[in-house]
């Protein structure tokens, strides 16, 4: 999936009949819907003629990134400018920029996204580098803190091993990130800085 497509297809919906028709979904007529529904895209026939493993690992992390910016939604609803700040201060105020740059030069976020989408974004975004492929992290954010520091901040506003653990898939193998001698997602964006 292009990076600039993340923004649409990772989104929370309150109102998802605004955005798909039921038929869509394959539930039954008498099936209710909850208050909030995520939505993934649909695999291609080339996935599902795939890994079934890989298949499943790239769901899960989809499903955690959507189920990150539910609960980072419910849980900063109403945060004060100054906590928002006091948050990014621990983090470093150059390393957040930094951060947030990277999200919007890679398509994660909008150039006019306020400081809570930002913020919000950057969780979603490590925690999902940090369970999926842990070596991005550094790739990413050279300027982070060390990871257990960035963590001790966000935990405040979302519990990522929790989330982790409550969004795999039953069956779900351990995400097994590619390493640095395969064509993987640190090499693309090294080329991408590069350019």
């Amino acid at each position: 999936m292009p990076r600039q497509d993340r923004i649409e297809r990772r989104t929370e919906l309150d109102d998802p009949a605004a955005h798909v028709e039921r038929a869509d979904l394959n539930l039954p007529p008498d099936f209710a819907l909850p208050d909030s529904v995520l939505l993934l895209e649909r695999p291609t026939a080339a996935e599902l003629d795939g890994s079934v493993a890989d298949l499943f690992v790239k769901y899960w992390r989809l499903l955690f990134h959507a189920a990150a910016h539910r609960e980072l939604n419910r849980s900063l609803a109403g945060i004060t400018e100054a906590a928002l700040r006091e948050r990014v201060e621990r983090i470093g105020p150059a390393a957040f920029e930094e951060a947030r740059n990277v999200l919007v030069q890679d398509g994660y976020l909008t150039a006019k996204a306020d400081a809570t989408a930002a913020y919000a974004e950057f969780a979603a975004v490590f925690y999902e580098m940090r369970f999926f492929n842990p070596a991005l992290v550094a790739v990413y954010f050279p300027s982070l803190p060390m990871v257990a520091a960035v963590e001790k901040v966000l935990a405040a506003d979302l519990d990522g091993p929790k989330l982790f653990a409550a969004t795999r898939p039953a069956g779900a193998p351990d995400p097994a990130p590619k390493t640095d001698d395969q064509a993987d997602e640190s090499h693309d964006y090294y080329f991408r800085l590069e350019r």
